[in-house]
């Protein structure tokens, strides 16, 4: 489903640039800073922060007076995950398998064609904590690669084509007919491998996990460092394409061929 271009509210425009801002960067903003970004007076930045406060979207520093994010939206973030039915299966195997490979796994899902939702994450690796629950762009992760694989082959280029791809690291891939052909290979092989696509310091390994009519609904991924992968490659992969399965055989899919 594609975004709607009807006319939206400007001061709930300006509220959402506001939440979105605190997220992105983490900082604090004071009064002046906010009316600033959004561009409206003192007195109804005022007005806004207390809708804010007291709905448990912003939180104040009572000692610096400026204000963060507050605990609502990590709880309807949190929400969120569970409009996916597969969630408790798919996080019964996740813990289990990050575990026991001591690595982070991710499950995920796609927005529209651009972006991937990491709704589910245990992290039991050793390398440094990596943010999660942010959207990815898809075509330069593996995760997302998994996901627009099992989309119409024509819709997915015809995005591609319109979208504007960024080359977030030198191993980006931005080349239509070369991300057209990995997605092909993909199908072919059920899982692939991203090398620092997104973040240079991560490889990252993902199948697809489909539900009982054979739909793709969500990717399922390691994400660990090149040093792991050059000693663990063949063992990581083999795990997460019989975990993907494994979750997708629970979901009801029992035609899944050959492993």
């Amino acid at each position: 489903m594609r975004r709607s271009n009807a006319p939206s509210s400007q001061s709930l425009d300006r509220a959402l640039r506001l939440l979105d801002r605190l997220a992105s960067t983490g900082a604090e903003m004071s009064v002046a800073d906010i009316c600033a970004f959004t561009e409206i007076s003192k007195s109804t930045a005022y007005s806004m922060i207390q809708s804010f406060l007291a709905a448990g979207y912003l939180e104040r520093n009572g000692e610096s007076g400026k204000y963060s994010l507050g605990y609502k939206l990590y709880e309807n973030g949190m929400a969120y995950r569970y409009k996916f039915p597969f969630i408790h299966v798919a996080s019964k195997h996740a813990h289990m398998y990050s575990q026991k490979y001591a690595t982070r796994v991710t499950v995920s899902v796609l927005y529209e064609f651009d972006k991937v939702v990491q709704i589910l994450t245990f992290d039991s690796s050793p390398i440094p904590d990596m943010a999660w629950g942010y959207a990815l762009p898809s075509y330069a992760s593996a995760m997302g690669k998994t996901l627009l694989a099992y989309q119409d082959e024509e819709q997915v280029y015809d995005w591609l084509e319109s979208a504007k791809l960024i080359k977030y690291t030198p191993t980006t891939v931005t080349d239509i007919d070369v991300i057209m052909n990995q997605l092909r290979k993909l199908r072919k092989n059920g899982y692939f491998v991203a090398y620092g696509e997104y973040n240079p310091a991560r490889v990252c390994i993902s199948a697809p996990i489909f539900d009982m009519p054979g739909r793709c609904v969500a990717s399922f991924s390691f994400q660990t460092s090149p040093e792991d992968m050059d000693v663990r490659g063949t063992e990581l992969v083999t795990a997460v394409k019989l975990a993907a399965r494994s979750i997708s055989s629970e979901l009801g899919n029992k035609d899944l061929g050959e492993f």
